[in-house]
């Protein structure tokens, strides 16, 4: 009889052993599950992050190439017009912004008027 009961409880602990590993690993397996998840999640917005900050950065470019523009426009037909002489630091901010102006891809009339008032010895 005591052999019985000790049979029993031997079994008995050993399903319970059984039962704990096999939930272990099912936690185990689900956890790994999980963290592939996040990690692919992270992935993802890490990768739109990116598109984001690389058409950001694209609408900055194009407002500053027009900023430039603006300003190189207004002051260089100041200058045509002959509303005033530039001193030596207002004509280094205008080599300075056209510069930037073509770095940025800039062309076109701009250009033309900047050579124009070189020949005539403004800038």
């Amino acid at each position: 009889m005591v052999n019985a009961i000790a049979m029993i409880i031997v079994a008995l602990i050993s399903l319970i052993g059984v039962i704990i590993q096999t939930k272990s690993n099912k936690k185990i397996a689900s956890q790994q599950e999980l963290m592939e998840q996040v990690n692919k999640t992270i992935e993802d917005f890490k990768k739109e992050s990116k598109e984001d900050d690389i058409r950001l950065n694209k609408r900055l470019d194009d407002i500053d190439l027009e900023n430039c523009k603006r300003f190189l426009i207004v002051e260089m037909t100041k200058l045509k017009d002959e509303d005033y002489r530039p001193n030596e630091e207002q004509k280094r901010i205008i080599h300075e912004t056209k510069k930037i102006y073509n770095e940025y891809g800039g062309n076109s009339y701009v250009d033309s008027m900047f050579e124009d008032l070189q020949k005539r010895g403004i800038l």
